[in-house]
């Protein structure tokens, strides 16, 4: 047992720390994200809606056989934040702030 203990340390010595895989980063980056009240690009309408809150306004299409959803957040004028979702995940935005 004592043995397996210390090759465990001189393996991690060598090999360095456990790897996080990608997923568990990007979800740790997410959740970084809504708490700061941040979006990026891979998250879900579920997560901007934590991120941000509801949308003022919102238009659903299905072209090309991909649900689209374009997500308004209004700033009173003609400015808005717009966002981009294809499948339920955010690929493209624009702030006007």
């Amino acid at each position: 047992m004592a043995g397996l203990f210390l090759l465990s340390l001189i393996l991690r010595q060598f090999i360095g720390p456990p790897v996080v895989s990608r997923a568990e980063q990007f979800t740790a980056e997410k959740k970084n994200a809504v708490a700061a009240h941040q979006i990026i690009a891979g998250m879900t309408t579920s997560d901007v809606n934590a991120s941000w809150g509801p949308p003022d306004d919102k238009y659903i299409s299905g072209g090309a056989g991909v649900p689209t959803e374009t997500w308004f957040y209004r700033h009173g004028g003609y400015k808005s934040d717009v966002l981009i979702f294809a499948n339920g995940v955010l690929v493209r935005w624009t702030v006007n702030r």
